[in-house]
């Protein structure tokens, strides 16, 4: 700092060079690890969004008494909740769900789904798109992996209940939460 003539305070050229140069420095080492929070916020979001409407989708076919199945859409389409109207006439029939919770947003760049795998709970049907959540707590058993190729979550449904949860990381074989009794 240099005083004048007058007596004057004021910082020299190559002092405030020097400020703006650590300002730049620092600001280029925070950039990217504030990059990499808002895509892992949004690798999260979408991961909780997939389980609360594996969550919904098992509660309204225990309480309404009727088929409800998670559509898994390629892609980055949305996914889509539907629900058997008439599943007495007319049992094979889904129709899509009207409500706010029916549609999960789109995934957008980069996050996207890793493994899907989905075992119908009922032998000799081809594996499909969509998870069945039946009126008795029976599901099918499926692996949905939900990743921004830096980190991976695994939605889990196990088909004895039906109950899903995430998991942080990535699993690749289908659960079978079966128990023999006999052993």
């Amino acid at each position: 700092m240099r005083t004048s003539s007058t007596g004057d305070r004021g910082f020299t050229l190559v002092e405030m060079a020097v400020v703006v140069i650590i300002v730049a420095v620092l600001a280029g080492m925070i950039v990217p690890h504030f990059a990499s929070w808002t895509g892992s916020s949004q690798l999260r979001e979408s991961a909780r969004g997939l389980l609360a409407a594996a969550a919904y989708a098992r509660e309204f076919a225990a309480t309404r008494r009727c088929c409800c199945r998670l559509v898994i859409a390629p892609g980055d389409q949305p996914c889509r909740l539907e629900y058997q109207k008439d599943p007495e006439h007319r049992p094979g029939e889904f129709e899509a769900m009207r409500d706010g919770v029916a549609v999960l947003p789109a995934l957008s760049a980069p996050v996207r789904f890793g493994l899907v795998r989905i075992r119908p709970a009922e032998d000799g049907q081809q594996p499909q798109n969509h998870i069945t959540f039946r009126p008795s707590g029976r599901s099918d058993a499926a692996i949905i992996q939900i990743t921004d190729g830096r980190r991976t979550y695994s939605l889990v449904v196990l088909p004895s209940t039906g109950r899903a949860s995430l998991v942080d990381g990535a699993v690749g074989e289908l659960p079978d939460d079966r128990q023999d009794l006999d052993a």
